[in-house]
């Protein structure tokens, strides 16, 4: 019984070894025809017949723009007294609190009159008017 069984081992070793020839001669075959070994040329210039060609995008400029928020907080003697809060971007950079009267300049805006309650100020074309504790006729406020 012995010797059947070596017998067996020996002739199942002799025939994989011949098995795996013929396994790994079919591995390349199909590898071959799987990849069909091309060799690619001018790779960059290749182009997928569905999708858009990548263009990146181009970074943008960012341009930040410095203005000034004006608060009125008093009013005495022909003179007014307001908070400026400069501002680069959204980024706050310097509050000041002053007094300004007739013909002075706030950023591009000069001061062009001053009322009881209010303050009058000229940007280029336009006229800007703070208020002082005043209701706005017509606006509705909002609890």
């Amino acid at each position: 019984m012995k010797r059947v069984i070596l017998f067996l081992i020996f002739f199942t070793l002799a025939f994989s070894e011949n098995l795996s020839s013929v396994d790994s001669e079919y591995m390349n075959y199909v590898n071959k025809l799987i990849n069909y070994e091309f060799q690619l040329k001018n790779f960059d210039k290749i182009k997928p017949p569905f999708e858009e060609a990548f263009k990146p995008k181009q970074p943008r400029k960012l341009t930040l723009v410095k203005s000034i928020k004006i608060t009125l907080l008093a009013i005495f003697d022909n003179k007014a007294y307001v908070k400026l809060d400069e501002f680069l971007g959204d980024r706050l950079i310097r509050t000041e609190k002053k007094w300004i009267g007739i013909g002075d300049r706030i950023g591009n805006c000069r001061v062009s009159n001053i009322t009881f309650s209010s303050l009058y100020l000229n940007c280029h074309n336009k006229v800007v008017v703070k208020t002082l504790n005043v209701k706005i006729p017509g606006i509705k406020e909002q609890k």
